[in-house]
């Protein structure tokens, strides 16, 4: 076999498993537990239950919800897929309330990125160490 043959063949199979590789991580079907959802949801991705439970599954999402166990939650589908954490006082404006934002990959179902909203400020590092030490609501 000749050099320029074996290059080609090398050429070949790495070009393959580069393109196997790339098919599996972005292209291929996600498994969907249908057991979790109704008819309504196929054209949506998975439930919004099932979305809140994966972001549960972060730290910062139990940390937070240990220290406001009654903070509200909703799945936001309207630009980038997010599940929002929130607690305000009563009675506060739009700003004044704290929010921890779970951006999720709406292809593979994980978290892909989290911040908070303190009072109209954004914090997106050491997020465990802000909760602890937050003072945002009255």
């Amino acid at each position: 076999m000749t050099r320029k043959r074996l290059a080609a063949l090398v050429s070949i199979a790495t070009l393959s498993f580069l393109l196997g590789i790339t098919y599996w991580e972005y292209c291929r079907p996600v498994d969907i537990e249908l057991r979790s959802i109704g008819p309504e949801s196929l054209l949506l991705g998975i439930s919004d239950p099932e979305y809140i439970r994966i972001a549960k599954t972060t730290t910062e999402v139990r940390a937070f919800l240990q220290k406001y166990p009654n903070a509200q939650v909703a799945v936001d589908r309207s630009g980038s897929l997010a599940v929002d954490f929130w607690i305000s006082p009563p009675g506060a404006t739009h700003i004044d309330h704290l929010r921890l934002r779970v951006l999720l990959d709406p292809r593979r179902h994980r978290p892909t990125k989290r911040f908070i909203v303190c009072a109209g400020r954004l914090v997106q590092q050491h997020l465990l160490e802000f909760l602890q030490t937050e003072r945002c609501l009255p």
